[in-house]
């Protein structure tokens, strides 16, 4: 069989589906994976008008330019997605379960970094700050380094409603090849209602859609947008093969205004990143 041509770029093909994260709109955003989900999709969207003349040929110009990207979430009830895509539209009223003491969270070697948030894997379900009695703070043992001190060697930090913390490149740390223990108290949620209707308000919020590429990386981000449609929920039959009922989500992004987000994406819609394909 005689063929037409060949591939030119073996590294210019693109595979697979992609991690969506979202954030909060920040310069510096605190990602959360929405975990398993079907369908990924993102579209540019341009709405191109013409310039007419009375002496000369019509030139085309790009009046609006919006990304969607879409999807079927299969983590469809999670508590913590919901809030960073519909936080202000919605009303979220926990009923807390019994407090658990003296929580221990390890952070190990090579998974943390000076200036780099570390989030808490348990939140007070009223979305406090997480402490240790009445400390106001949890506490931070460092492998090598031992007792970290609040605002000295690390800071708590929340970030899209999840507590965390932030070390420091203090006089105390030596080095950033060791362990973190974390230890805390809190209190979390028996149940979640969540209500709706009586808003209009819309969350802003960043996402991020990362795909490896043979062991190579292309990743699409978009810097202010908001969801476009509400919820549908496709239940399943109780003796289907796949019983999973998944929530698709459709979500626009715009222009980042002048005052939000980095400074360099301003004016901006959407990027992408890739490390090959040139």
């Amino acid at each position: 069989m005689e063929y037409q041509t060949t591939v030119q770029d073996p590294t210019a093909i693109l595979r697979g589906s992609g991690m969506l994260e979202i954030s909060a709109v920040a310069a510096s955003p605190s990602w959360t994976d929405v975990g398993a989900i079907q369908g990924l999709k993102a579209t540019e969207e341009l709405e191109v008008n013409a310039e007419e003349n009375d002496n000369t040929d019509s030139t085309d110009r790009v009046t609006k330019q919006t990304l969607t990207i879409a999807c079927t979430l299969m983590e469809a009830i999670s508590d913590g997605v919901r809030t960073l895509i519909r936080g202000a539209l919605d009303t979220r009223t926990p009923t807390a379960a019994a407090k658990v003491n003296d929580a221990s969270q390890v952070v190990q070697s090579g998974g943390w970094d000076y200036n780099t948030f570390i989030p808490i894997e348990h939140q007070n379900s009223d979305g406090s700050i997480l402490q240790i009695d009445t400390t106001g703070h949890v506490t931070v043992v460092a492998g090598t380094d031992g007792s970290l001190t609040v605002v000295t060697d690390f800071d708590m930090v929340c970030s899209n409603g999840i507590w965390g913390i932030i070390v420091k490149d203090s006089t105390k740390l030596t080095t950033i090849a060791q362990t973190l223990t974390i230890g805390y108290d809190y209190t979390p949620a028996a149940s979640v209602k969540w209500q709706t209707g009586d808003k209009s308000e819309l969350t802003k919020f960043m996402a991020r859609i990362t795909t490896l590429n043979d062991d190579d990386t292309f990743v699409v981000t978009a810097y202010y947008g908001n969801i476009k449609k509400g919820f549908s929920l496709d239940y399943q039959k109780d003796d289907a093969n796949d019983r999973r009922v998944g929530l698709p989500v459709e979500f626009i992004f715009k222009t980042l205004p002048d005052t939000l987000g980095n400074a360099a994406n301003q004016g901006k819609v959407w990027d992408s990143v890739q490390i090959s394909g040139f």
